[in-house]
């Protein structure tokens, strides 16, 4: 819920406050939220803080029309880089028809909300449609987690760009389809360890859990609106005195913590460690109002990040991305192994297991071959004119 709640409330706040440190940190975050299917509660407790701030939201608008973040805002579904860029996109491409030498010029509709709240149910799925040949999502999504100013398509017909967009995102999903899913372009790329992960699962058995009174529920809601409110008017903020001090110390260790575990499998999931902890401490004083990020501020950051980090441990202390694939591949081979006389051919491995795509194909096979897993084995071309000879293979 914590996590949700402080994703969703850094999207409606906006890039105002930030802290420059090696790069301008506000309160864009990503979360992914792991939990076993139907035990983990992730949905649940989506459900619980999105009502929160959907509440929130609500008297935002009334209380100010022009700026509110409507529910629209809010959304899922994604597919490609430019549906998304078709949301946060607020500027296009603009040409006279009638002046055969005009070079064209991108007109920014300023009045556009560069906000975007994604929440993403069912993240295996995008995730599948991101690696898609040709699909910019995943490196789009990179870009806005980065902060560019400028993100946009490439496509002729429809060219799209999003300037200074602010898009925070909740993903949900089970640790063993994130893993099942994940190859070592998606790791070694960046695109996971943008993220914050967070474990979710049930704590206790309520089959009645009651019902907040609704003015208590009320009452929290008018306090989250109006601390959202002031948070929007902050601009870039610094370090307190004893927050200095305090972030000094702390940078150290953590950035110790993260150079020990980079040539662990875990390593290149908590590599942003440093980034995620201002942009949460951030966040934190942003809600309390704050023009300072104070020691209170990096000491709720921490151990978020902590447990954020605890869960990366307990799901990818173990993983490599390549390692599962190529025994899926292997599996692949010795159900196609029986096709020819020589084995599985090369162009069904291509085909069939790797959808087409060769991004990666060739390392993987390289990969299961030096675990023993396959052995390759030279064809003969039926021509018997010499050139590239076809390529099989078998299981070990």
């Amino acid at each position: 819920m914590l996590a949700t709640l402080l994703t969703g409330a850094g999207a409606v706040i906006g890039d105002g406050p930030h802290i420059d440190r090696e790069g301008k940190h506000g309160t864009r975050l990503f979360v992914s939220v792991l939990g076993d299917t139907g035990t983990g509660r992730k949905g649940s407790s989506g459900h619980a803080a999105r009502r929160f701030l959907e509440e929130a939201m609500d008297l935002i608008a009334k209380a100010d029309p022009v700026g509110a973040f409507h529910s629209s805002r809010i959304m899922g579904g994604l597919s490609s880089g430019e549906g998304l860029l078709d949301q946060v996109g607020n500027a296009t491409f603009e040409t006279d028809p009638d002046d055969p030498n005009d070079v064209g010029e991108w007109v920014v509709d300023e009045s556009a909300d560069r906000r975007l709240f994604l929440f993403e149910s069912e993240f295996a799925s995008v995730l599948a449609r991101g690696k898609r040949e040709g699909n910019s999502l995943l490196q789009n999504l990179r870009q806005f987690w980065d902060g560019d100013k400028h993100v946009r398509t490439l496509t002729a017909n429809k060219p799209r760009m999003a300037v200074n967009a602010h898009v925070a995102m909740v993903a949900h999903v089970t640790a063993g389809e994130l893993k099942a899913k994940l190859e070592k372009s998606e790791v070694d790329g960046g695109t996971m360890n943008r993220f914050l992960y967070v474990h979710s699962r049930q704590s206790k058995e309520l089959p009645h859990p009651g019902k907040m009174p609704y003015a208590e529920f009320s009452a929290l809601c008018v306090e989250l609106a109006t601390a959202i409110q002031a948070a929007a008017k902050l601009g870039e903020l610094d370090f307190t005195p004893a927050a200095y001090d305090h972030w000094t110390a702390a940078y150290s260790r953590i950035n110790s913590a993260v150079k020990s575990s980079a040539p662990t499998p875990v390593g290149k999931f908590i590599t942003r460690a440093l980034p995620y902890v201002l942009r949460l401490a951030v966040t934190y004083a942003a809600l309390d109002g704050s023009a300072a990020v104070d020691v209170p501020h990096l000491n709720a950051a921490e151990a978020f990040w902590s447990y954020c980090e605890a869960t990366a441990r307990h799901a990818f202390g173990d993983a490599d991305p390549d390692a599962e694939r190529a025994e899926h591949l292997a599996e692949f081979i010795a159900d196609h192994e029986g096709d020819t006389p020589n084995g599985c051919p090369r162009q069904t491995v291509t085909a069939k297991f790797f959808g087409n795509r060769t991004i990666g194909a060739q390392a993987l096979i390289e990969r299961a071959i030096t675990a023993g897993l396959i052995r390759e084995v030279q064809g003969t071309r039926s021509d018997g004119r010499k050139g590239r000879t076809p390529k099989f293979y078998r299981t070990t």
